[in-house]
């Protein structure tokens, strides 16, 4: 699995369309695919379920560059946007891992409800998983 390096966030600098999703696929996208496969089998384990990796494509997009890209992992070998999923994503600045519930998702009121009714619990795992990579960062230093 090869990571990003400095080099790799410069990319979303790159002006014009086409020589930007250039160096995206050429350079950011292979590491995408290689990342969301390793992370893949160990979000399964912490969901209790299968999930499948899509590299974003930027298909739509004609004009604008993208100012990040991501690799999505959600339950649906088809697709990741009609369903909660996480996201690993780069741009300019820094690299994010998200959890998604988008405009597509069709269960967004009920998934909230049961958001608010978990509330306390998950922040407090939250917590405790922010908790232990600061630790780590700092007996890593």
């Amino acid at each position: 699995m090869e990571l990003f390096k400095q080099e790799d966030f410069k990319i979303f600098d790159i002006e014009g369309f086409n020589e930007r999703m250039a160096a995206i696929l050429t350079r950011i996208r292979p590491k995408l695919t290689s990342i969301g496969e390793a992370l893949a089998p160990k979000l399964s384990v912490l969901v209790d379920c299968p999930l499948y990796v899509h590299v974003a494509r930027h298909a739509r997009r004609t004009v604008n560059p993208p100012e990040d890209t991501w690799a999505a992992f959600g339950g649906n070998p088809r697709g990741y946007k009609k369903d909660v999923h996480f996201k690993f994503a780069i741009s300019r600045r820094c690299i994010r891992l998200l959890f998604e519930a988008g405009p597509e998702y069709y269960a967004k009121p009920q998934w909230l409800h049961s958001w608010y009714a978990q509330f306390r619990e998950v922040v407090g795992d939250l917590r405790a998983i922010s908790d232990k990579l600061h630790t780590r960062r700092l007996t890593d230093s």
